[in-house]
C-alpha cells in the first residue's frame, strides 16, 4: 500500500475548465414503428459562446417499396446513406447552420414506391453536406416466379460532403416458385445503425393482411406489397432521416 501512496499522476486540465460536450438531435416526430407519413424537420441553429469544435452525423430517409395487385411482387425500399463530419476552430461562437432531418417516404399506391427524402447542414466549414434518400423499390407480375433466386439490385444512395461518407443500399428479394407465396423481402438499415437487413415476408399475400414489419429508425427501408391473389397490397414506408449534433 505505501507503494501506491507515492504514484503520482498529473491531468491536462482542472475539471472545472473541461469542455464536456453536448448533444441534440433534429428528427422527424415519428421514428421507430412508423405507420404514418412523418415530414422530417428543420431548423436554424446558432452556436453557442465557447464552442471550439462540432460534429454532424447525418442519415438519409429511407425509400418506399412498390405497391401490388393480383400477381405482383415489390423488392424493399433503400435505405438512407450516411455522413459524419467535423468542424474546429478557435471559436465558432455566433455561427449559424441550416439544419435537415429528410422525413419519411410515405406508403406508395404506385408500383414504383417513394425514394426518401435527403438530410443536410449548411453552413461555415461544411460544402456539400448531404445524405441521400435511400432508393424506391418497384412491383413486378410474376417477379417471384422462379426457384429461390435472387433479384439483386444495384442501386444505392449516396453520401457527400463529410469526413466518412457511407451509402445506403437498395432493397431486394428472394424468389419462390408459387408466386409470391412466403416471398422473402429485404429492406436494408441504414449505415451506422444496427447491424443486419429487415427480412421477413413480404406485406400481404393469399390473404391481404399486412405481414411487413416496421422500417428501422433512422433511414431504414420499407417492405414492399406482396400479391400472390385477386388482392391489393401496400407498401410500408421508409423510415425518415436524423441530424446528430455534438459540439463542445
Amino acid at each position: 500500500m505505501s507503494n501506491l501512496r507515492s504514484l503520482k499522476y498529473s491531468t491536462s486540465a482542472t475539471v472545472a475548465t473541461t469542455n464536456f460536450p453536448t448533444e441534440f438531435l433534429v428528427k422527424g416526430s415519428s421514428s421507430a414503428g412508423l405507420t404514418a407519413l412523418d415530414g422530417g424537420r428543420c431548423c436554424l441553429w446558432t452556436v453557442p459562446a465557447g464552442t471550439t469544435w462540432i460534429t454532424f452525423e447525418i442519415w438519409g430517409g429511407g425509400g418506399t417499396g412498390g405497391y401490388s395487385c393480383c400477381c405482383q411482387q415489390s423488392f424493399g425500399g433503400g435505405a438512407g446513406a450516411y455522413s459524419v463530419k467535423s468542424v474546429c476552430s478557435t471559436s465558432l461562437a455566433g455561427c449559424q447552420y441550416s439544419i435537415c432531418a429528410g422525413g419519411s417516404s410515405g406508403c406508395s399506391q404506385s408500383t414504383a414506391g417513394c425514394a426518401g427524402f435527403a438530410s443536410y447542414v449548411n453552413g461555415f466549414g461544411l460544402s456539400n453536406f448531404c445524405a441521400g434518400g435511400g432508393g424506391q423499390g418497384c412491383s413486378d407480375c410474376w417477379r417471384f416466379w422462379n426457384c429461390y433466386q435472387c433479384k439483386i439490385q444495384y442501386c444505392c444512395s449516396c453520401a457527400n460532403g463529410g469526413d466518412i461518407n457511407i451509402p445506403g443500399y437498395q432493397g431486394d428479394a428472394i424468389q419462390t416458385q408459387f408466386c409470391g407465396m412466403w416471398a422473402q423481402g429485404y429492406a436494408p438499415h441504414a449505415p451506422a445503425t444496427s447491424s443486419g437487413p429487415n427480412t421477413g415476408a413480404h406485406g400481404c399475400q393469399w390473404g391481404g393482411g399486412l405481414s411487413w414489419p416496421c422500417a428501422m429508425f433512422p433511414g431504414g427501408g420499407g417492405q414492399g406489397g406482396v400479391a400472390s391473389a385477386n388482392v391489393c397490397c401496400y407498401s410500408a414506408p421508409g423510415n425518415g432521416g436524423l441530424v446528430s449534433v455534438t459540439y463542445g
